[in-house]
């Protein structure tokens, strides 16, 4: 399993040197990336991150730091992360949350869909609605 994770980690360092090559960014990473994840630690979303972490840090020659802030059912992280600087050194852990935010809050500081580009889909995790038969 971790040699996924390990493959996600890869391409998701590639696709951030692509978008980040150029003159101006010929050293990226020049420190540590900042990987939010927008909720607690030991959770899916972390274990998920943390291998991603490790594996595009030992790519990039540089720290990756999971930095979990959870909170609001995702939006206390996520609206860090849309408050950093667009510099390429935070990036965040989103998920299906970042759908619903503007449906389960009246108002944000932020757009949860408009405020980020997409940079790689690195894990599916299957969800499961249940009810009584009798219902």
């Amino acid at each position: 399993m971790f040699s996924l994770f390990r493959r996600l980690g890869l391409g998701i360092a590639g696709v951030a040197i692509i978008c980040m090559s150029g003159a101006a960014h010929a050293a990226y990473p020049e420190r540590a990336i900042r990987l939010i994840v927008p909720f607690a630690a030991g959770g899916s979303t972390d274990v998920i991150a943390r291998a991603v972490a490790a594996s595009m840090g030992a790519t990039l020659g540089q720290s990756v730091v999971v930095d979990n802030r959870a909170g609001g059912g995702g939006v206390v992280g996520t609206g860090a992360a849309a408050s950093a600087a667009p510099d390429g050194y935070t990036l965040v852990v989103a998920g299906s949350t970042n759908a619903v935010m503007h449906d389960m809050h009246a108002k944000l500081a932020f757009d949860p869909i408009a405020s980020f580009v997409p940079v790689a889909m690195v894990a599916e995790i299957p969800n499961v609605i249940a009810v009584n038969a009798n219902v």
